[in-house]
């Protein structure tokens, strides 16, 4: 049986979790099983139940069988866009998790499809893995594939090469040996004139971004086609979920960006660790500013000592990305379903302001990046022109769905 989740369930559905993940996610985690619990169910119930659009038309789902026991959990919350003038709603899925004995059953597709019965305007899972694709398509979902890459750009080379040869088990020892030498080598190597990751400079300038600026900027530097609306409660709990989920030794930051002129022309939120990469939840910038701030933000991460920024695809920033020196990186697929053609275009077309704070980014029970997109595609424009679900980033707003 299907039915709204309700308070009480949080401690099964944090069981569940950690029965479904433990061995992937959460192995060998320092804060033992009470703590690591506590954490979990303190985290369902704020992405659950403590955000601020409980009057959605969407609700959190949950399966329970003959006995009432909890076997499966669908966390989403409805948030309101703004498209072509009109308040339309989108729902955000995240955090779905199915008890391993019942992979072979309905569970899952029941509830995805109960989901999809909802009466939002479109459904989005913007960190969905193969299975959860296959399952989506069944159900006559499709991809947003502008927005499930991953754009990276070393900048210190060497570095940036250790740090990737450390995040996988077999080459983390030799990276580890080799470290004590790369600052040398990537002083020399920035010096030369063929490196392919030249340093990045910014004339432009930054301060703090505070909910004041972000709500009095919103509607002038962000004109997608598609867009969420904020407020100050929703800017409150988004900030918040942001500041839980990033690494505990360092919260993200909030930089607002002016010209020479000082005039305002966009900002950006991320994370910039030392000796570690940049992880960037959002940019915005002004139209001819696009290139200017993502060079902010390499400079920025660059002198904060971090040996290599990375990001989440973004229709706007495309063809900025394309002529940064990036490299792109194949993230989670971003699911779509809507019975409005104009709505999936919006999307399809890089014309929708969807960025992990639209999504999942304040949703989920773990950090709040990847720490190590998947598979790397060297020829960074070959590659995204040619995806057979991509639209070429010279008619990104051109495109129409048959």
């Amino acid at each position: 049986m299907i039915r709204h989740a309700q308070l009480s369930d949080i401690p099964q559905i944090s069981e569940l979790h950690l029965r479904v993940w433990r061995d992937k996610t959460w192995q060998g985690s320092a804060e033992g099983d009470a703590g690591l619990n506590h954490r979990i169910v303190e985290n369902l119930r704020q992405i659950y139940f403590g955000h601020p659009w409980r009057d959605g038309p969407s609700r959190p789902l949950v399966h329970v069988d003959s006995n009432d026991r909890l076997t499966g959990a669908l966390c989403s919350l409805s948030r309101p866009f703004t498209f072509r003038g009109k308040t339309r709603w989108g729902t955000i899925s995240s955090e779905f998790v199915v008890d391993p004995d019942q992979r072979g059953s309905m569970v899952a597709i029941s509830l995805m499809r109960k989901l999809l019965q909802g009466s939002q305007d479109f459904t989005i899972a913007d960190r969905a893995n193969d299975r959860s694709l296959r399952l989506w398509r069944t159900t006559g979902g499709t991809t947003a594939p502008l927005y499930g890459y991953h754009w990276v750009r070393p900048l210190r080379p060497v570095k940036f090469s250790l740090w990737w040869a450390g995040q996988l088990r077999k080459l983390a020892p030799l990276a580890h040996a080799a470290r004590p030498l790369s600052g040398i080598v990537d002083r020399i190597v920035l010096r030369q004139k063929g490196n392919p990751f030249p340093p990045v400079t910014s004339s432009l300038t930054s301060c703090t971004l505070t909910p004041d600026n972000f709500v009095e900027l919103y509607d002038e530097l962000v004109v997608d086609e598609l867009r969420p609306e904020y407020n100050q409660a929703s800017i409150d709990w988004i900030w918040g979920r942001l500041g839980a989920t990033w690494q505990e030794e360092c919260q993200c930051e909030k930089h607002f960006v002016n010209d020479k002129q000082g005039r305002p022309v966009g900002w950006y939120i991320g994370q910039f660790i030392p000796g570690d990469v940049a992880y960037i939840t959002q940019m915005v910038a002004r139209q001819q500013f696009r290139q200017d701030v993502l060079n902010h933000v390499l400079s920025h991460a660059f002198d904060a000592g971090c040996v290599g920024t990375i990001g989440r695809g973004d229709g706007q920033f495309f063809e900025a990305v394309l002529t940064s020196h990036c490299q792109i990186v194949q993230g989670k697929h971003v699911l779509l379903h809507s019975n409005d053609a104009e709505i999936t275009n919006a999307f399809r077309s890089g014309n929708a302001f969807f960025t992990l704070p639209e999504g999942e980014g304040c949703l989920h029970l773990t950090a709040a990046v990847e720490r190590l997109p998947t598979i790397t595609t060297p020829d960074l424009k070959s590659n995204l022109s040619s995806h057979s679900e991509l639209p070429s980033h010279d008619t990104l707003h051109n495109t129409v769905i048959d």
